[in-house]
């Protein structure tokens, strides 16, 4: 098993499956979330599950970034554009482990609906964008 520290890390957003490494410029954070919402079915006077259903499947995620203050208006409205486009474009976004080479985690078919923009006293910019897929790929 491969062992991957945060410095090969790369991230790509883009607006088709193309997903070749492009890095999002000065992602701090990724998070992607995935929840199959399973159900334990008991039978009366049971205790142990008879079953385990699937529910619905919820993907989610968040990207986070920093920058200086004066770099901000050059590079800091693309997260703000992707959740403020009506209606919200495609996107797909992928996760690099290990840098441009496999593996790469692909959440496909995501909207982005969420943002947000801090400023600390130190004049450093967080931005931080919440997106919804439809589907999560290993390859």
């Amino acid at each position: 098993m491969s062992t991957y520290s945060g410095r090969q890390a790369k991230v790509a957003v883009k607006t088709d499956n193309t997903v070749a490494y492009t890095d999002a410029a000065q992602v701090q954070s990724i998070s992607i979330d995935y929840e199959g919402n399973l159900e334990n079915i008991y039978m009366l006077g049971d205790r142990n599950p008879q079953e385990i259903k699937e529910g619905t499947i919820a993907i989610s995620g968040t990207i986070e970034r920093n920058f200086v203050t004066g770099n901000f208006s050059a590079a800091g409205t693309t997260f703000m554009m992707l959740a403020a486009t009506n209606p919200p474009a495609e996107m797909w976004v992928a996760l690099f482990p290990g840098g441009s080479a496999s593996p790469k985690i692909l959440v496909s078919n995501c909207k982005f609906g969420g943002y947000s923009v801090s400023v600390d006293v130190n004049g450093m910019v967080t931005e931080r964008a919440t997106f919804s897929g439809k589907a999560i790929a290993v390859s």
